[in-house]
Formats: structure tokens, C-alpha cells, sequence
């Protein structure tokens, strides 16, 4: 029975995370030299040097999704180790930490997603999950968690361990001296484009791109009561849909695009090239006919749909060489 002071309750229940400053002044002078580095790039900057900070952040993006999130957090494939230590270079790129760390407190928004102790709740807003939750604190009931969280996997793989043990050693050489060596060397940019271009403004880019992965929901993900597509102008800039509620539901699933797409995102293809190469295997996926059985498994044993949509997998024969084909997996 409910009293006058569950709301009470409810309301002094909601732990507090204290601020962290120094992520705070150190990520608001990032987004402040980011801006001068743009502004560099309209009026100074060579074009190779551009183009060598997009190759830059698009390497970053895929150690942070196709390594970081669909490999070794939600293991929706297994790579050779010569595609292991790429992705790992790649993430180091990205500046977020190291995977082990990364991959940890991935697990536990999973885990207590959208509740007070998933520590990017998107419940709470874009801002919220895209911003302010990487300059405050873990709650000690959230790292109590987090320190619970079975990362056996991880443990051993020598690749993981490898980077955490150096992490700053590898950062210092692959995400600051060797991509500011290049520009000053091999065509002549100046300091001040090279420092601020492919230094800060990159910084600032990659880790807007790798916080989207949790807070891509609260303006990509359809809503309650929102039609598809919008009914609204804003269908011109945005695509709303519910493929990244679906991740929540199929985290396995690894074509499911950390940017509100399915199967056509070039991460997707980037792995099924890996695949094609023979550097990645059992690329794990569902066609709508496992979503089908699934949904009548769920509705004739009333479990719940997570564990109907894993026995459907498990019990599904599908092609290996599947990927040549993606078409039929996607049309959902």
C-alpha cells in the first residue's frame, strides 16, 4: 500500500553526484580551442591537413564503436588479434580512456539503464547523458556496481590488459606526438593549424561523436506518442527512429548503428569487409523471421522478450557467410 511519503522517499533516495571539476574546466577548454580550430580550418588550415583530421576522427569512431561497443562490450562478433590491436590503437585515438574502463561502466548503463544508477541515464535529457554526466562523479553505490560487473572477458585478452597497463603511455604517442608529427613533417603546416586543427579541434569532434553513443536515444529514438516519420520540419535534419531501443533489446545484434541507423552504417559494413577478410567471425544478427518467433515464443511463455529474441538466435542456423547478403538481415 502506498503513503503520503513514498514521493518523499522516492525524492531523497536520488543519489547526488558531486562535480568533477577538473574533467569540468579541461572539457569546457577543449570546446573552446575545438571552435578556434574550426575557424582555423575555414581560413588557414592546408586541406590535407583537414582531411588528415577526418581520417583521424573516423578512426577514432571505429576503435570506440566497432571495437570499444560492438566487439568487446556487447561481443557481437570475435576479431583476429591483428584486428584487436587496430581497433585498440584506433579507440586509444578517441582520448576516452582506456576499453576496460570504457567497456565497465557501457555494461553497467546497460544493466540499470535509465535508472539512478546507470551513470548515463538518458532519462534525464540530452544534456544530462551527452554532457553532464562525464564531468561529475560515479555515485559509491554506482562504482559498487561497476566493480560487479563480470569483465572476465576482458581479463583475457592480452590486448585489453595491454593498453590499460600503458594507457598513457600509448596516448601520449598515438593520440598527441604522432598525429602533430605528421602535418609539421610532410607538408610543411604551420604550428598554430597543426596544434589547434588536428589537435584540439579533433579532440573535441571524436569525443562529441563517442559521448553520442549514450545520448543518441534522447533525440534520435522515436518517443511515446511521436509518429514515423516526424510530423514536423524536423524530419528534414533528423531521423527518428526506434533502432536504438532495439539495441537495448538486442545488444548482440551488431549491425545495429550506435547513430539511430540498421545495417547500412558504414560501421556495419566496415565489420562484414573484416569478415570478408577473414579477420572477423560469427558475426551475431537476426532476420524478421527470428523477430517473429520471438515475439510468439514471448506471448505463448511470457518470458521475457530478451531471453526469447537469445533462444531464437541460439537456435537458428544462420548462413556464416551471411554478410555477403546483408540486405536480407536488415529488412527488418
Amino acid at each position: 500500500m502506498s503513503n503520503g511519503n513514498d514521493g518523499f522517499n522516492a525524492e531523497i533516495e536520488e543519489p547526488t553526484r558531486e562535480g568533477d571539476w577538473p574533467k569540468f574546466w579541461f572539457f569546457n577548454y577543449i570546446q573552446i580551442l575545438t571552435m578556434y580550430g574550426i575557424y582555423l580550418v575555414a581560413t588557414q588550415a592546408c586541406l590535407l591537413t583537414t582531411l588528415f583530421c577526418m581520417l583521424l576522427i573516423s578512426l577514432g569512431v571505429i576503435g570506440v564503436t566497432a571495437g570499444a561497443h560492438r566487439l568487446w562490450a556487447h561481443r557481437t562478433y570475435t576479431a583476429t588479434v591483428h584486428l584487436r590491436i587496430f581497433l585498440m590503437i584506433c579507440q586509444t585515438l578517441v582520448g576516452q580512456g582506456c576499453i576496460y574502463n570504457w567497456v565497465k561502466y557501457h555494461r553497467l548503463h546497460h544493466q540499470e539503464y535509465c535508472t539512478n544508477n546507470d551513470p548515463y541515464n538518458p532519462s534525464k535529457g540530452f544534456f544530462y547523458s551527452h554532457v553532464l554526466c562525464f564531468i561529475r562523479k560515479t555515485t559509491p553505490e554506482q562504482e559498487e556496481l561497476a566493480d560487479k560487473i563480470d569483465m572476465s572477458d576482458l581479463e583475457e585478452d592480452a590486448v585489453i590488459m595491454f593498453q590499460k597497463r600503458y594507457y598513457w603511455v600509448l596516448y601520449a604517442v598515438i593520440m598527441v606526438i604522432l598525429p602533430l608529427y605528421v602535418p609539421l613533417k610532410f607538408w610543411g603546416e604551420t604550428f598554430l593549424c597543426t596544434v589547434f586543427v588536428v589537435g584540439w579541434m579533433r579532440s573535441g569532434l571524436v569525443l562529441h561523436l563517442s559521448w553520442l553513443i549514450h545520448s543518441a536515444t534522447t533525440i534520435l529514438g522515436l518517443k511515446k506518442g511521436e509518429r514515423y516519420p516526424l510530423d514536423t520540419n524536423a524530419v528534414f535534419i533528423i531521423n527518428k527512429n526506434y533502432w536504438l531501443q532495439y539495441h537495448y533489446l538486442v545488444p548482440w545484434d551488431y549491425q545495429t548503428s550506435e547513430y539511430g541507423n540498421y545495417g547500412g552504417d558504414y560501421i556495419s559494413k566496415f565489420i562484414r569487409v573484416c569478415a570478408a577478410l577473414e579477420l572477423a567471425t560469427n558475426l551475431r544478427t537476426i532476420d524478421s523471421n527470428g523477430v517473429k518467433k520471438a515475439l510468439e515464443m514471448c506471448l505463448e511463455t511470457k518470458k521475457n522478450i530478451k531471453d526469447c529474441l537469445l533462444e531464437v538466435y541460439d537456435s537458428t542456423s544462420i548462413p556464416i557467410d551471411h554478410y555477403l547478403k546483408p540486405s536480407k538481415f536488415y529488412n527488418i
